[in-house]
């Protein structure tokens, strides 16, 4: 298994706090993947906002 994350930028939305990442300089939410050794994707995780760590 491979285990991987991004930053999808996303707009922020009024009332919603602590999207934005100083590291990636955007506003964002962090998405893990988890894939099998071919490529094929086997989970993802539920977005998170952008200032956590993976």
């Amino acid at each position: 298994m491979l285990v991987d994350g991004l930053v999808v930028a996303v707009e922020e939305p009024d009332g919603v706090d602590d999207l934005f990442s100083d590291k990636k300089g955007l506003c964002g939410q962090n998405v893990q993947v988890v894939a099998t050794l071919s490529g094929r994707i086997a989970d993802v995780g539920d977005p998170c906002p952008g200032v956590r760590h993976e």
